[in-house]
């Protein structure tokens, strides 16, 4: 799956993690961890010390699906992980930029 899947999709994942619920946590989990994994891979381009565009439009988007989804839908907890690793990478990336500006 492309990194963007979780959100050109969204509304299949968010019925897919809510149906993996029927079949136990270590199913639902499971597919989490999938999708997770397939919405941080991929390369990122961008100028170093600055923010890769890449995540800010992932940041951005998990913020907008998080708006919509109650706290306890299982998708909740995945587009949660996906909007902090984004916040993350975020911080890592201005604090690189501080370095380079010394």
């Amino acid at each position: 799956m492309p990194p963007t899947f979780v959100f050109e999709y969204g509304a299949f994942v968010i019925q897919f993690l809510e149906q993996t619920q029927r079949y136990g946590k270590d199913i639902a989990e499971l597919a989490s961890n999938g999708f997770y994994r397939s919405s941080i891979g991929g390369l990122k381009h961008g100028v170093p010390g600055e923010p890769f565009p890449e995540d800010i439009n992932i940041k951005n988007k998990a913020a907008e699906i998080l708006k919509t989804l109650p706290r306890f839908s299982p998708a909740y907890n995945l587009y949660e992980k996906i909007h902090m690793i984004a916040v993350h990478d975020i911080e890592i990336s201005n604090r690189e930029r501080e370095i380079y500006d010394e």
